[in-house]
This record gives structure tokens, C-alpha cells and sequence, in this order.
């Protein structure tokens, strides 16, 4: 803070306010330069004055004078400035006027008329934006001018959208051509550095692959631009055609130099242990300045100051967003922040002097333009050596990688050596135990060269299947023992084709004739560069022979099934004809007791017997019939919406016991559900039937229809007999199953089985619980689909 009040103060001290008379240069001898100063300055906005207005405001006493070249910063408006040369006759003649900041863009020159009876003329325009006026290579831009004796009052008009820094002298042109020669030659060796830099890193790139050094060429070259062109050299010596047609601002190049650099130095302190949000603040800077740089190349002239600015302002805050990490790093002892430490301080250093002579704190001359250029040099070096510190470091590196690999190497050799020779001695060892497992393998094996068909191998298992004596074989052609001509051709052919013949079955002849069927495998292999084929097969004529006495055996089956198939279809009609038979006695026999009933009412105990006998076969009948219906698949559901408790009443009703032992229970509204009548009468009859039949002839059975909270209607049977042993409860559903307790009393097995067919057919089920101590409970459940349901 207190640097920079020191500086404005000096500031202040150059410019100030004094008599107009006090803008006279005198020009009194012929020496090689004379500044333009003192002179008096005024900035206004474009188009407020003309040039006779502007200089009537300068003649005025207490203008700005300016008394030493100083910079009034980055800033849209026009400068207007005025002096009066007192031209002694030994210095009249010619002299060039220069304009010594190479990025200038207007500087408009006015000659005004003594008498100011006239408005001032306009001699000539120099800057970056207008055309040349004079022949001669100059850094500067140059006019010549004939001086005479005697006074001459110039008026000067600049515009720029760069620093507004008109450093205006008058030259001799011969000190000017020797002193631009000698500044061409300073240049010169800077682009030789900066050359071979470019050129060593270009290099190092090809080797490495690494974008870091891409990074330092591209801030490298911006950063050289920037410098032979804002000291002239570019437009000046190496592109003076290309500079008159186009003009790009140099800042564009030093705030993209500025990103450049602040993502090189990321690079190397990403490795360090710097807190990751300096990392971060770091990349938004460096995004920031090339977002500044984009703005500068892309803006209209007329917003382009104010960019500038802009990047004149985002300078220091960068650097600072650099060197704090740096910073950092080097207090935490990270060895790639020293030389970027020094680079960053040389680095301060040009820029400060840069942005001071920018904006008018220091004295604007050559050594203060060429400064900064020395301290980016210094940078540029340093980071430099840090690359091929860097490079250098990986070298070593990898050298250190290669020998550690070769020691590896080598020590892998030998442990190869070592590894062979255990192999080897392991190979011949398992060639022996194959040879000898080979040998004792239980089926034939054997192995013969394709291209001569000799056999080199074979186990004693061939040549005793083949009739052999042992040993017969080795070396001698493989005879043909396929008992049918073409089947060795086609099993080769199979092999060439999928690769390998596996388990196809062929016909051998032995030596003796005799005809076998074997198992064959036929497997290609490459041993010693030679083409082996393995052979093996297995002796299969027993198995065939099983095969055929498990294929006649089927076929009896089969005719067996078929047998039984027409005996059951007999039994079905037979037992259809002998129901249709037996119903029309039955139905005689039930009408004349129900007569005898009515007209003798003394034989009715033995009349009841002979009713219930009628009904007991006639049930058994309808069994018998549905039964057979459910065997051949036939048995189908014709549903209608019934109330399940008056269908159980009805067959209550029809059970008909004199001696009251069913007690019906219904809970609950009617209970509708989609049956089959005839087939739930059956079911529900047969459950009935069973706890009448098993349950003591006292004790009564309990029969109720409730709607289940589940959802459905269940029909529960419930008794008092002997019940169904634990072991035996999960066959009580099965067909022709007898409880083994109840072996005495009379019944075919087919009831409860029955029973289970028609619940499935109607999407329900039957389930048994016992009732202990005594006693068993058979329960249907029916799905509820009621009228309203359906």
C-alpha cells in the first residue's frame, strides 16, 4: 500500500500545472535525439474537439504539462498535445519525428499557423493502424520533417485502444539507423534463445510425449510475440507488409502467455501437497486470462481499451493466484517450487515494471520497454531448466527402471534355466509314467503317422482285441480291420472335418473274423513336427446286445400297453352296459318297496333296508361311472350358480337316516357358487357316506356350511370314528387306499379319490384333519364365485 502512494505521488510530481509559454523545445544544434518535451496534454472524448478548438484550450495558462514521457493508462478517449519548437538556423533541415511506442494505434500530426488565422494543418498520421510514412526499417514510427529557423507549433491528436504512452521525440537519422541495428542485434540473440528453447523442447516432446512441454512452447512463442511486437522489432524488421494489412493487439499474446504460465506452474505443484482449492483457483485464473485473451482478439475497436483494461486489471491477482501456491510448496519443502519460485519473482518483477510504465508511475524509455522482456527471458529460461530437470529426472528414472529390469531379467533367466531343467528331467519323467499309464490303459490304444500310416505305438489291450501277439505292431503298417470298406474313409473324414471323431460306432473284424462293434476316437496331434493320429476304442459288443434285448423288451411294453389299453376300454363298456342294466331292476325294485310302504306300513324297518341297499348300489354305480369318466380324461364341469347349503340339505335329505345322526349347521346369507350339481352331489355324498359308515352307529355326525374368511365356502364332515393312522394320512386321497383300521368294513377305495378329482375340477380342494381324541373332519372348499361375481 504504501509503495503505491509513493508511486502516484511521483506521478503527480511529473505532470503538472504551469504556464503554457513553458512548452518550448528548443532546438539548437544537431544532436541524435531530442524529446518533445515539455508539452501540454489534455484528454477528452472523441469528437468533443477540433483541432483549432483543442489548441485554443492548450494556449490557455494552467494546462497540463508534461515534462518527462509518461502513460495516461488504458482509456477510450483522445489525447490532444501541444509544443512549440524554437529551431536555432544551425539545426534547421531535416529531422524524423518518432513516435517510440511501436503499439500506438492514431497519432494524427498538426502544423498550426502563427497568426491562427487558419485551422491548424494536418502533415501527416502515424500508429499501427495507418500506413507508413516513411521507407526506413524502424521499431518506431517514423515521419521526416524540414525544420526551419525559427519557431513552429505542432499539435498532436493520439488515439489507441493500448496504453496512451506518446513517447515523441525528433532524431537524427544516422544515430537512429546505428542504434536500431544495435537493438536488432539484442533481438536478434533473444529470438536465438527463444529458438533454441522451441527447439529443445519440440524435441524433448518427441521423446517424451508429455503435453506440459507443448504447453511451454505455446507460452514460449505467445510471449516472444508479445515481446518483438510491442518493442517494434515484428513490425518494425520481420513483417513490416504483413503489420500495415493486419494488427492484432500484443496483450492478446501476454494474457495468453499469463494462462500458459499459470497452468505450467500447476503442473509442477500438482505433485506437491498444496491444498487442492489453490489448485482450483489456479486453473480459473489461468481459464479467465485466455477468456480475456478471446475478449481482446474478438472485440469491436471500439470496446477493445476497455478489454485491455480489463487484462491490465487481472495482471496482478493472477500472478498473486500463482505465487501463493508456489508459495506455499516451498515452505513444505517441495523441491520443484524453488526455480519456480525465482522464475515467478522475475516474472513479478517484468510485469510490474510493465503495468507501471502502463499506467504512468515510472518513466517510460527504452531500457524500462525492454526490462520486462529481460525478466520474461530469465522466466522462460528457468522454467527451461525445470523441464529438463524434469526430463532429465525421468531419464534417470527410467535408466534406473532398465537396470532394475535387467537385474530382474536376468535373475529370470537363471530362474528359467533352473525351471527348464526341472522340466526337462519332469518331461521325461512323465513321458515314462505315460508310456507306462498308456500301457496299462483298459481299452485299446494306439498311435500311428498319418502321412506313412505306421504304427508307433500300441498297447497290449489292441494287440490282444486285435489277435496280435504284443508288440506286433510297432513299426508296422495299421491293417485294416473296418468290417465294412468305406467305414475307415468316412471316419476320417469326419475327424479332417470336426477336428476329432469321438465315440462313433463301427463294426471291427478281429484276425480271427470274428465281428465286433467298438466305441471308436480318433484324435489328430502334431508330436516332433510329425502328424499323429491317437486312436482308441472300446469293445461295445455287449452293450449293443443289451441295447437290442432293452429295444425288444420296450416293444413288449409297448404291445402290453396297447393290450391293456383295449381291455380297459372292454371293462368301461361293460361297466356302461351293467349300470344301464342294473338301473331299471333298481328303479322297479325302489317304486315297488316305496308301494309296499304305503300299503303296509308293519314291514317298514325291513323295506327301509331293502331302499337304503337300492340307493347304496345305485351310488356305487354312479362312482363306478365317474370314476371312468376321470381315467379317460372325460370328465367335465358344467358349473351353474347353486346355493351350496341348500344342495347339502338336499343330499342330507336323501341319505334319509331314521335314526337322526346328521346334524346340519349353515352360517351366514345363501351361499353362492358356480358347481357342478350331479359332481358335488357325488362328493359331497361320498364324505357323507364315509362318517355314517366308520362313525359308531350312536354318535352323531356333524356336517356345516360356512363362507370362510379367506374368502370361499367350505363344507366340513365331521365323525366320531376310528379316524385314519398318522402314518397313513398323507394316502387317504389316494385311489383304491383302505385305512389299515378299518380293513373289516365293506368299500372299494374310490370315494375320497373321487372326491379329490371333482374339487379340482372346480378349482377347490379337500382336506383332512383328525379330531382327537377320536374322530376325523373332511372339508371342501369351494371358490366363492357367486351371482355377483361372475
Amino acid at each position: 500500500m504504501l509503495l503505491a502512494v509513493a508511486l502516484s505521488a511521483i506521478a503527480l510530481l511529473s505532470v503538472g500545472s504551469v504556464r503554457a509559454d513553458d512548452t518550448v523545445v528548443a532546438v539548437d544544434r544537431l544532436v541524435a535525439r531530442i524529446a518533445l518535451l515539455p508539452r501540454a496534454s489534455l484528454l477528452v472524448p472523441e469528437g468533443t474537439l477540433t483541432p483549432q478548438a483543442a489548441d485554443a484550450l492548450l494556449s490557455q495558462s494552467g494546462a497540463m504539462i508534461e515534462t518527462s514521457v509518461r502513460s495516461f493508462g488504458y482509456t477510450a478517449d483522445v489525447l490532444w498535445s501541444r509544443t512549440t519548437l524554437d529551431v536555432a538556423p544551425a539545426a534547421a533541415g531535416r529531422w524524423y519525428l518518432t513516435l517510440e511506442v511501436p503499439n500506438f494505434d492514431w497519432l494524427e500530426v498538426y502544423r498550426v499557423d502563427p497568426t491562427r488565422s487558419v485551422p491548424p494543418e494536418r502533415l501527416f498520421t502515424l500508429g499501427d493502424r495507418t500506413p507508413p510514412v516513411s521507407d526506413i526499417a524502424s521499431r518506431f514510427h517514423i515521419a521526416p520533417m524540414e525544420l526551419t529557423a525559427g519557431t513552429t507549433t505542432l499539435l498532436f491528436r493520439g488515439r489507441t485502444t493500448g496504453s496512451m504512452t506518446p513517447d515523441l521525440s525528433l532524431r537524427q537519422i544516422t544515430p537512429l539507423l546505428r542504434e536500431e541495428q544495435a537493438f536488432f542485434g539484442l533481438q536478434t540473440f533473444y529470438l536465438g534463445i527463444v529458438a533454441i528453447l522451441l527447439l529443445s523442447t519440440v524435441v524433448t516432446f518427441g521423446f517424451s510425449g508429455e503435453r506440459i512441454y507443448l504447453l511451454y512452447c505455446g507460452t514460449l512463442a505467445a510471449q516472444a510475440i508479445y515481446w518483438v511486437t510491442v518493442l517494434g522489432t515484428g513490425p518494425g524488421h520481420l513483417w513490416p507488409a504483413l503489420a500495415g494489412r493486419v494488427y492484432i493487439d500484443p496483450l492478446v499474446f501476454i494474457i495468453a502467455a499469463l494462462a500458459g504460465l499459470i497452468l505450467f506452474a500447476h503442473a509442477f505443484l500438482s505433485a506437491a501437497r498444496v491444498p487442492a482449492i489453490l489448485l482450483r483457483l489456479m486453473k480459473i485464473c489461468a481459464f479467465i486470462a485466455l477468456a480475456l485473451a478471446a475478449a481482446s482478439l474478438l472485440s469491436p475497436l471500439r470496446y477493445t481499451a476497455y478489454v485491455n483494461s480489463a487484462i491490465a486489471l487481472f495482471v496482478f491477482p493472477a500472478m498473486i493466484a500463482m505465487m501463493v501456491p508456489t508459495a506455499v510448496a516451498f515452505f513444505l519443502g517441495a523441491r520443484s517450487s524453488r526455480p519456480l519460485a525465482l522464475a515467478c519473482v522475475a516474472l513479478i518483477c517484468a510485469i510490474s515494471v510493465g503495468v507501471m510504465r502502463d499506467n504512468g508511475l515510472i518513466v517510460s524509455n527504452i531500457w524500462v520497454l525492454a526490462a520486462p522482456q529481460l525478466g520474461s527471458l530469465i522466466e522462460m529460461l528457468v522454467f527451461g531448466y525445470m523441464l529438463m530437470a524434469r526430463w532429465a529426472s525421468a531419464q534417470r528414472e527410467k535408466e534406473e527402471m532398465q537396470r532394475q529390469a535387467l537385474v530382474a531379467a536376468r535373475e529370470q533367466e537363471r530362474v528359467l534355466e533352473r525351471r527348464v531343467a526341472d522340466r526337462t528331467a519332469e518331461l521325461n519323467a512323465a513321458n515314462t509314467l505315460l508310456r507306462t499309464v498308456v500301457g496299462a490303459a483298459p481299452f485299446p490304444l494306439t498311435l500311428s503317422d498319418v502321412d506313412s500310416g505306421t504304427v508307433l505305438f500300441a498297447n497290449d489291450k489292441a494287440t490282444e482285441f486285435l489277435g496280435l501277439s504284443p508288440g506286433a505292431l510297432a513299426g508296422r503298417p495299421m491293417p485294416d480291420v473296418f468290417a465294412h470298406p468305406d467305414a475307415r474313409a468316412s471316419a476320417i473324414s469326419e475327424m479332417d472335418r470336426l477336428g476329432v471323431l469321438r465315440e462313433r460306432e463301427v463294426e471291427f473284424r478281429s484276425a480271427g473274423g470274428d465281428l465286433r462293434w467298438v466305441l471308436l476316437w480318433m484324435v489328430p496331434l502334431v508330436l516332433d513336427g510329425r502328424n499323429i493320429r491317437l486312436t482308441a476304442f472300446n469293445d461295445v459288443t455287449r452293450m449293443k446286445s443289451l441295447e437290442q434285448d432293452l429295444r425288444d423288451t420296450a416293444e413288449l411294453e409297448m404291445q402290453t400297453a396297447q393290450r391293456e389299453r383295449a381291455a380297459r376300454h372292454l371293462q368301461q363298456q361293460f361297466v356302461a352296459m351293467v349300470s344301464h342294466e342294473f338301473r331299471t331292476p333298481l328303479a322297479v325294485i325302489d317304486g315297488a318297496v316305496q308301494n309296499l310302504e304305503l300299503s303296509d306300513a308293519r314291514d317298514t324297518p325291513r323295506l327301509d333296508r331293502i331302499r337304503a341297499a337300492v340307493i347304496r348300489l345305485l351310488r356305487m354305480i354312479d362312482i363306478c361311472l365317474t370314476d371312468a369318466r376321470i381315467q379317460d380324461g372325460e370328465l367335465s364341469v358344467e358349473t351353474e350358480d347353486l346355493d351350496l347349503a341348500v344342495l347339502v340339505g338336499d343330499v342330507i335329505d336323501g341319505l334319509d337316516p331314521k335314526d337322526g345322526r346328521l346334524r346340519l349347521a349353515v352360517a351366514g346369507e345363501p351361499l353362492f357358487t358356480a358347481v357342478d350339481e350331479g359332481l358335488v352331489q357325488i362328493a359331497i355324498t361320498n364324505v357323507i357316506d364315509n362318517a355314517l359308515k366308520y362313525g359308531p352307529e350312536q354318535e352323531p355326525v356333524a356336517v356345516e356350511v360356512t363362507a370362510t374368511e379367506e374368502g370361499g365356502i367350505a363344507v366340513s364332515v365331521s365323525d366320531l370314528g376310528p379316524g385314519v393312522p398318522e402314518k397313513e394320512r398323507d394316502r387317504v386321497f389316494d385311489k383304491y387306499y383302505r385305512a389299515s383300521n378299518i380293513a373289516g368294513l365293506p368299500g372299494a377305495g374310490l370315494g375320497l379319490h373321487l372326491v379329490r378329482m371333482i374339487m379340482e375340477g372346480h378349482g377347490g380342494s379337500v382336506t383332512y384333519d383328525p379330531i382327537l381324541p377320536r374322530g376325523s373332519r373332511f372339508t371342501l372348499w369351494f371358490p366363492d364365485v357367486g351371482p355377483d361375481q361372475e
